[in-house]
Order: structure tokens, then sequence, then C-alpha cells
């Protein structure tokens, strides 16, 4: 368990990145964030170098009570990579309709060996695109993966593949540690509605819940080489699984 240490707006966007919302409050809450450490009811939780988890449990009101964020533009779209298991990344590519809601146009699950997104000396995502095409550069685990998407001809090119979706929206990826690199296993479909919370972020975890596919996939009943993050993943897992 290294030292992590995040400050100021690189903190806030990596914790709307990353953090499911249920956990993201937390960070009003503290100035120092280090590994596995404590502040108050605030919990920091890493495997190695990697933040994995944000509890705070009194700061959920005050995240309620903060002023909600300007409408989105219709047809604008949002996207965000994440840890949604302790084998795999979550990312994905959404649409916002005229009334403010979110329709999933490219979900994308990276797996690896259990904890292979904590490797390496950092994590983070740089990506960009309009209304025609959408690209993501991944770097987690000391790997660079690379994602393109073509919504008009609905295709996407993951690590310089191109794959045809046609009316598919999940592309699956496995071995993405490996020394041959990642390899795609199949994609599938699943009903495209985003829900929201309260607070307008995308619940992810209810649009995986829907296949039974991609729940076998995420190996939620996996365990961690570094035990002390576990408790986290297992709550991102229980909200995948609708617990």
């Amino acid at each position: 368990m290294g030292r992590v240490i995040v400050r100021g707006r690189a903190f806030r966007r990596w914790i709307d990145t990353n953090i499911p919302s249920e956990y993201r409050s937390g960070f009003a809450c503290a100035t120092l964030r280090r590994a596995d450490a404590q502040f108050g009811d605030v919990t920091i939780a890493t495997h190695r170098s990697c933040v994995v988890g944000i509890g705070c449990d009194s700061c959920r009101d005050r995240g309620a009570q903060r002023p909600p964020a300007r409408p989105p533009r219709a047809g604008g779209t949002s996207s965000a990579t994440r840890v949604i298991s302790p084998v795999a990344l979550v990312s994905w590519v959404a649409r916002y309709g005229a009334d403010g809601g979110q329709t999933l146009d490219l979900l994308v699950l990276w797996r690896g060996a259990p904890g292979w997104f904590a490797a390496g000396s950092g994590s983070g995502t740089s990506s960009g695109g309009n209304s025609d095409s959408y690209h993501s550069t991944i770097r987690y685990g000391g790997l660079e993966l690379q994602l393109e998407f073509q919504t008009q001809t609905r295709t996407a090119t993951i690590q310089g593949k191109r794959i045809e979706l046609r009316d598919d929206n999940v592309v699956l990826v496995d071995e993405v540690d490996s020394p041959g690199g990642p390899s795609v296993v199949r994609t599938l479909r699943v009903d495209p509605e985003l829900p929201r919370t309260d607070n307008g972020y995308p619940m992810i975890e209810a649009v995986l819940r829907r296949s039974p596919a991609i729940v076998e996939f995420l190996r939620c009943e996996t365990r961690l080489p570094e035990q002390r993050a576990q408790p986290i993943l297992d709550r991102i897992c229980d909200q995948v699984l609708g617990k």
C-alpha cells in the first residue's frame, strides 16, 4: 500500500471520473488523503498506488445540498472510466437527450488479473470527440489502452482492432495485462437507458446488472492480492449485483 496524495481540482476530477456517486462526496471532508487512511468518518482505500474507493457517511447530506449542475445540451456526450470489480475497469460513452437523461452509446469492460489496474505509478484517462466520434487513451496498471468509436457506422477500434458493433453496445475485452495484449471476447447488447442518482450522476452499475454475461465477466467473487482494498471493491460489486 503506497502513499497517495491528490489535491485540489485534480482530485475532484479524479473522484468524478473514478468513484461511484454513493462514495463520492467525501472529497469535501479531508484536506490530506493518503493510502489506507481514516480521517474522521472519511475512509480512503488504495491498492498499491491506485485509489480504488472513498467512503464518507456524514458527507452525503452535504453532497445532496450542492446546487444542481447546468442542464446538458441535448445530443452532447459524456464519458468515464473507472474501476468496477477486482479484475476490471469499465469505460462508457453516453448521449444526452432533451430531458437531460442519458442513453448508452458504448460500454467497454477491460479485464485482467486481480488488481491489474493498480500496478505502475499512476492512472488516468484523456479523451475527446464530437457527436460523430470519440477517442480515449486509458492509462492504468502501467498499460496504455486505446479506444475509438464512430457513432454513425457503429464501429469501435480497440488497440487498433476494428470491431463492427451493429446493434450491440457492449464490448468485453480480456487479458489486458497479458504479454500478448488485450483480446476482444465478444460483443453484446444491453438496454441503453442510463439511470441517474438524485444528484445526476450516472448509475452504470444498474446497466451492468441487466446482463448475466456482464456480471459473470466481472468476477466479483475474486479476491485481491492486497486484502485491505477488498472491502471497497466488494461494495462496488454489491452495487452491480443490486444488493
